[in-house]
């Protein structure tokens, strides 16, 4: 199975790259997993599990468990039409750089979002005084400071109520 794994490997990286993916990182961002995972899956790897198959699968517009019947039968065939045929589709579909610069500023502005509610939701516990032990407390106040900096870092100031971006 090892060598059906590095032949895996070899055709997923080829319709990575023929699908207008240059790196392993923005492929990994497109189709949510780690940059270390797509590597594994290109190089062969046997811990590469079934969810990133899977999200390979979905990111190449392959169909669903053609990874699995290729690990299963070794039928090569299985992959090139796969490359083949539905490979091209994705590659037509792709977000452009300028759709990818604009979905990786979307990202960006959820996760100052989400950081702002958070640093809400510790001042709130805070005046609603639901932290009585002094440590504790100085230990919530070093994390809002901490987020507020974030925030700052991201070229927002605290308090605004404005859209970020």
């Amino acid at each position: 199975m090892e060598g059906r794994r590095k032949t895996l490997g070899r055709r997923i990286k080829r319709a990575r790259l023929g699908a207008g993916y240059r790196s392993q990182k923005s492929f990994a961002e497109a189709i949510g997993v780690s940059e270390n995972s797509v590597a594994r899956a290109e190089i062969g790897d046997e811990r590469v599990g079934q969810s990133v198959f899977l999200a390979i699968e979905g990111g190449l517009g392959w169909t669903e468990s053609a990874i699995s019947v290729f690990l299963d039968t070794g039928d090569e065939a299985t992959l090139d039409r796969q490359i083949d045929g539905q490979a091209s589709q994705a590659a037509a579909s792709a977000p452009a750089d300028d759709e990818r610069a604009e979905l990786e500023r979307l990202r960006q502005q959820v996760a100052l979002y989400q950081m702002r509610d958070r640093i809400n939701e510790e001042l709130a516990r805070l005046d609603r005084g639901e932290v009585t032990d002094e440590s504790q407390r100085e230990q919530l106040v070093t994390e809002v400071e901490a987020l507020l900096a974030q925030l700052g870092e991201a070229g927002h100031e605290p308090g605004e109520k404005r859209a970020f971006g």
